[in-house]
């Protein structure tokens, strides 16, 4: 944030630093720079006036949030990342001006200092690879690693992985990644390995956000892989889930979760 404000005032600007705040925010006047940290904060504002900021590499631009969000889980991460993104890809629609190469001010909207070294962290750049160009493209896709999801373990709600037990009672299995989607009609591609021993078992799988799903019931009746499609349409930017359900209990079986590609089709 302090060379932010070292540029703003070689610009003859003073910087107000309202990060925290949640209430709209009145238009500053003329010579004032306003950092805001929350999507609310901006309602009342007219989009030309904003400028969106991203280094010239998506994927560098990315790798330096996923160091900066240092407070978080890698996959809370992502999510949180997404809903700035697809904050940014509002405001490029409605008439904010882009800016290349300053890459500190990624870090000073997470609210943490500038990461002198990280190792490299590929996963946000995959599974938010959909906003590589802004606007969003309509036919971007991401890739939705396992790592990003979340795995029940037993009657817990976390505690699980991938390779998923299904012994015990019917219970959710999986579910995430709760990233940012924008509006348009979204598919979802998931795949797992299935195996089991002279049993049928009844999945069900849910797409969308929150309670807002897209629900579809499968048999599965034989060992192997299988991919489950699904499509639903978000009206605005929400956040995406994708929850995997065992319907029934079960005394054998594993399912090993694959992971997931998301594409916007219309």
């Amino acid at each position: 944030m302090s060379h932010l404000r070292d540029m703003a005032a070689t610009a003859g600007m003073t910087l107000q630093d309202r990060r925290g705040e949640r209430q709209e925010q009145a238009p500053p006047p003329e010579g004032e720079l306003v950092v805001v940290d929350h999507p609310a904060a901006v309602g009342g504002l007219d989009p030309h006036q904003w400028i969106i900021v991203h280094t010239r590499s998506f994927e560098d631009s990315v790798e330096a949030m996923m160091a900066a969000a240092i407070t978080f889980r890698p996959r809370e991460a992502v999510s949180k990342l997404s809903t700035w993104l697809a904050f940014a890809n509002y405001l490029t629609l409605h008439g904010a001006a882009p800016v290349d190469d300053l890459s500190t001010v990624v870090n000073a909207v997470m609210g943490a200092e500038p990461a002198v070294s990280h190792a490299k962290d590929d996963r946000g750049t995959h599974a938010l690879s959909h906003y590589g160009s802004l606007p969003v493209a309509a036919n971007a896709t991401a890739t939705w690693t396992p790592d990003i999801f979340s795995y029940t373990l037993g009657q817990e709600r976390e505690g699980g992985s991938p390779e998923i037990d299904l012994i015990g009672r019917g219970r959710i299995l999986v579910y995430g990644p709760d990233i940012t989607l924008t509006s348009g009609e979204w598919k979802i591609e998931a795949e797992f390995d299935f195996l089991v021993f002279d049993d049928v078992v009844d999945l069900r799988f849910d797409w969308g956000h929150a309670e807002d799903t897209t629900t579809g019931f499968y048999k599965i009746e034989k060992a192997g892989r299988y991919k489950i499609e699904m499509t639903r349409s978000w009206l605005t930017n929400q956040t995406a889930e994708l929850r995997l359900w065992v319907q029934h209990g079960m005394l054998h079986g594993q399912i090993h979760f694959l992971g997931a590609v998301v594409s916007r089709i219309a």
